[in-house]
């Protein structure tokens, strides 16, 4: 059986260049980034969001939302938790 992947690996190829791409304009701006995965409440964040708080990403380790809940003023986690239980 024969298969073509000319199509899969040109998909890859410009994938794995705009994954560069995304890495080059957050390193490049300070960009504070972070991803929370609302099932388990694995928080990713890196080094720029920790820099932003004062700390670094050893200073915050474990990382979970509730880090990121105790960083935000209390208004903002008040309307933040409102909103996520609205979605």
């Amino acid at each position: 059986m024969i298969t073509e992947i000319t199509e899969r690996k040109y998909a890859e190829k410009l994938l794995s260049r705009e994954r560069q791409r995304l890495s080059f304009i957050i390193d490049g701006t300070h960009l504070g980034t972070w991803e929370w995965d609302i099932q388990t409440g694995r928080l990713v964040i890196n080094e720029w969001w920790a820099a932003m708080i004062g700390e670094t990403l050893e200073e915050l380790s474990p990382v979970t939302v509730d880090t990121w809940k105790s960083h935000l003023h209390p208004e903002d986690l008040k309307i933040s938790l409102d909103l996520i239980d609205k979605h």
